[in-house]
This record gives structure tokens, C-alpha cells and sequence, in this order.
């Protein structure tokens, strides 16, 4: 357990995949940072592949206190991947600081669902 929790809304997709909310709950005593980069896998022989989307996002750091949380908007680009039903997986990486110094960097991730639709 490295002291951040990461979760996502929702956590299981039928139909359409558009967004998807991640939050990244700091259970540390540290200042974080992460930025709004973030990757998306997907379960499949057994091990995650990466999902090559080419895209940007702003390049700043998110600060979160210990004991807060920030939400971020993950876009997981439904109109340029065909989901098919499996798991998922969404990362960020992150780092821990003190006293203005990185002690510690890390990843951070939550598993979305596709399911068939009926």
C-alpha cells in the first residue's frame, strides 16, 4: 500500500464509453503531485496491454494534500477504440513530496468493466 487510493465512476460500461471519473484519494502523511496524464490498459491473456492512444493533456501538477482527494476526467476516446468486453485498467503516476523534495514516485491505478450489451 503506498498511502494513495485510486478509484473510478463509473466502473462498468454497457453501451456507450465516453468518461469516466478517477479519484485519487491521498491516505498519506506526504504532499502528492500528479499531472493529468494517464494510461489505459486492457486485461487480456492473462496481462495488460497498453492501449496506444495519442493524445495530449496539460502539462501541470495537481497538488493533494494528505487526507484530501482530487477528481480527474478521464476521456477514454470510445469513438477512436473498440472496447470490447473485458477489463480495464486506468493509471496515473503520481509522486510524494516533503519539504519541496520527490521522496518517493509511483502508479496508481483502478479497473473499469466492459460488459456485452443486451
Amino acid at each position: 500500500d503506498c498511502g494513495m487510493e485510486a478509484s473510478l465512476v463509473p466502473r462498468v460500461f454497457t453501451d456507450s464509453i465516453g468518461k469516466i471519473t478517477m479519484t485519487l484519494a491521498n491516505r498519506s502523511t506526504y504532499q502528492a503531485i500528479s499531472g493529468f496524464h494517464y494510461t489505459i490498459f486492457r486485461h487480456t491473456g492473462g496481462q495488460w496491454e497498453h492501449i496506444p492512444f495519442c493524445f495530449s493533456t496539460e502539462d501541470l501538477g495537481v497538488l493533494i494534500p494528505p487526507g484530501d482527494s482530487y477528481q480527474f476526467d478521464i476521456n477514454l476516446f470510445g469513438y477512436a477504440y473498440n472496447y470490447p468486453p473485458g477489463r480495464y485498467l486506468v493509471t496515473k503516476n503520481f509522486v510524494f513530496r516533503e519539504d519541496g523534495k520527490t521522496i518517493n514516485r509511483y502508479v496508481v491505478g483502478a479497473e473499469f468493466t466492459v460488459k456485452q450489451s443486451q
